[in-house]
């Protein structure tokens, strides 16, 4: 009986490694496939972080172009405040300027049609009435 121990415990044996081997064989195919996966990702991170760093300089130089028409808006609404008081001290001086010549006019009118005082109306003479004059 010992001998007939022996080969079932060499075929107990063999058997063991052959499973051993299977799961050998299939724990490696198990870590290729990681493998293959790790890089797959390791490529598709690869492309992600080329398609970031390209998105940071366009918002970089989006951000510079804002700046720079922030700047210019300022400085147009300055240019723009300066415009409105000119145009509002054109608008007083039209004003006054206005105001003036009316004011000079009937003067003139005045001045032109009212009875002078120095005149009697008794004596009459041949001259013309003041306002012909």
């Amino acid at each position: 009986m010992l001998g007939e121990d022996d080969s079932y415990d060499n075929g107990y044996s063999k058997q063991k490694l052959i499973e051993n081997e299977e799961l050998a064989w299939q724990q490696g195919e198990k870590l290729e496939g990681a493998k293959r996966s790790a890089i797959e990702m390791e490529g598709v991170s690869m492309h992600i972080m080329r398609d970031l760093d390209h998105q940071t300089n366009q918002l970089k130089i989006i951000h510079s172009k804002t700046n720079e028409m922030s700047g210019e808006l300022e400085e147009s609404n300055s240019i723009m405040g300066r415009i409105m008081k000119r145009e509002n001290r054109n608008k007083v001086i039209i004003g006054v300027f206005s105001f003036i010549i009316v004011l000079a006019f009937i003067l003139i009118l005045y001045f032109k049609l009212a009875p002078s005082s120095s005149s009697s109306s008794s004596t009459t003479t041949n001259s013309p009435p003041a306002s012909f004059l």
